[in-house]
């Protein structure tokens, strides 16, 4: 196996792929968006990029929820020989302020950045450019048109895709005028770029899901579903997070025996993590639905004797 090697790189060795190494040097040159399916390596192309750029200047590395920032962390400090910072909403925020002006690489959700932004623990004069995956979070999936709204911070650059033509294949990328002024042909392709049928779709889901009523049912229905998933009476029952419909329920066990339990009962939930309990379901769900959903949960719980009734 050929392998690469860089003075700052430790721990095993990784191998050395020609399109990793090609896609980190485009990145170098300017900015660049990757989009690769799993297991490509993306992480590692983002190693190759701080490996050349960290002693540049401040580093910062986002991932979307809290076990892949730690995930991310570990894979960089155990093949970079540098400090590597993970913030997470478990370090208090007067630990957080000094470590962003100290840390040389910083791993960390977008929540714990945005609320560090919010309250002035850092700027975003810090950054050259922001970058907000919307894919998955946007288009009213958090009660909001964008879920960077929240945060009343706006994007250089926003990528979309899954739920944009309500299922069929299609991606974007929205930029800034300032961000587009830098694009020339070529810079950017895209696989789900889509035709006239897919983007007539796009235009009907995107007029119907920005309705303010249609948002504002986004939202209480999802605070309708927080609800009843913490009276489900289950003592394990850590918390409840989220907005709008994407939601977490955190127990102190694995939920994996719960998917499976809840797929045979024709319910499909997913994990975000170990030991959180992932519900993301269609905007249009009605309370029935939900009800329907939060019985089942309690059933496979109680089935799996997992956690035990809540103590009065």
């Amino acid at each position: 196996m050929k392998t690469f090697e860089h003075k700052h790189l430790k721990g095993n060795p990784l191998e050395d792929r020609d399109y990793q190494s090609n896609i980190s040097e485009a990145c170098l040159k300017q900015s660049t968006m990757v989009i690769l399916p799993t297991g490509m390596g993306k992480t590692v192309i983002a190693l190759r990029v701080i490996l050349e750029r960290w002693n540049v200047g401040p580093v910062l590395m986002m991932a979307p929820t809290k076990p892949l920032a730690q995930q991310h962390a570990e894979f960089l400090d155990e093949h970079i020989s540098s400090q590597v910072t993970l913030f997470t909403g478990a370090i208090p925020p007067l630990q957080r302020e000094p470590l962003w002006k100290s840390s040389g690489i910083i791993v960390s959700t977008p929540q714990v950045v945005s609320k560090d932004i919010e309250n002035g623990r850092v700027s975003l004069e810090s950054f050259s450019l922001l970058i907000f995956d919307e894919v998955q979070c946007g288009l009213g999936r958090t009660g909001a048109l964008w879920a960077h709204q929240a945060s009343e911070v706006t994007p250089d650059i926003m990528t979309l895709a899954k739920p944009l033509a309500g299922g069929l294949p299609i991606g974007a990328t929205l930029v800034t005028e300032t961000v587009a002024s830098t694009l020339v042909p070529g810079d950017h392709g895209s696989t789900f770029a889509a035709g006239p049928l897919v983007c007539r779709a796009a235009q009907v889901v995107f007029d119907r899901v920005a309705e303010p009523d249609f948002l504002e049912s986004v939202r209480i229905k999802g605070e309708y579903m927080r609800n009843q998933l913490t009276s489900i009476g289950n003592d394990g029952l850590v918390s409840v997070r989220g907005r709008g419909l994407l939601i977490g329920a955190e127990f102190p066990f694995s939920v994996k025996p719960v998917i499976a339990a809840a797929s045979d009962r024709k319910l499909l939930v997913i994990s975000a993590g170990e030991n959180v309990l992932r519900l993301c379901p269609p905007l249009i769900v009605n309370t029935d639905q939900i009800d329907s959903a939060i019985n089942i949960i309690a059933d496979c719980l109680s089935e799996l004797n997992l956690g035990g009734p809540k103590q009065i």
